[in-house]
């Protein structure tokens, strides 16, 4: 939770300057980043529920596993954090698909690296103590990994077609 606290507003401050101003098309084309990530976030907490209710844990989300249903066993803070990860995600989505700096996407993709170890591995150690499982290493390896294929295509795009303020 601290990378959400202290890393992520960082990397929004980052993204968000290099937002273009909006238009009608652009507000679109947010809404269906928007959608995808509402999906993601679900389909995140569903399993964060499933691997908890395996593991017979608990968190700041799932307080208890009682009713079956992943929505019904959340708290008011789950349900916050189903709003704030939705939210964060579809500003990394937007980042994913906009023009910046080669720098800036370097810097964010390092702070996007930090955040998903620290991330992934801190509830792994909570639940389980142990660091490194299968269930940890292959999902933070995953997301790392497609972090930095999405830099080194953002990076490709400005060097093959820089334009106005998006040079290095």
């Amino acid at each position: 939770m601290w990378g959400d606290f202290i890393l992520l507003p960082i990397v929004n401050g980052l993204i968000v300057p290099c937002f273009p101003r909006p238009t009608v098309k652009r507000c679109m084309a947010t809404s269906g980043l928007a959608a995808c990530a509402i999906v993601a976030t679900i389909f995140a907490h569903a399993q964060w529920a499933a691997m908890g209710r395996a593991s017979a844990t608990t968190d700041f989300v799932f307080p208890r596993h009682t009713s079956g249903a992943w929505y019904n066993d959340m708290s008011l803070s789950g349900f916050l954090h189903l709003v704030y990860m939705s939210v964060e995600l579809t500003l990394i989505l937007g980042y994913a698909v906009m023009p910046m700096p080669v720098k800036r996407v370097l810097l964010i993709s390092g702070l996007l690296t930090v955040h998903l170890i620290v991330g992934q591995v801190q509830p792994g150690w909570y639940s389980t103590g142990t660091i490194w499982t299968v269930k940890t290493i292959v999902p933070t390896l995953t997301t790392v990994l497609l972090t930095w294929l999405i830099a080194w295509y953002k990076i490709q795009l400005v060097n093959h077609y820089p334009s106005p303020g998006t040079a290095a």
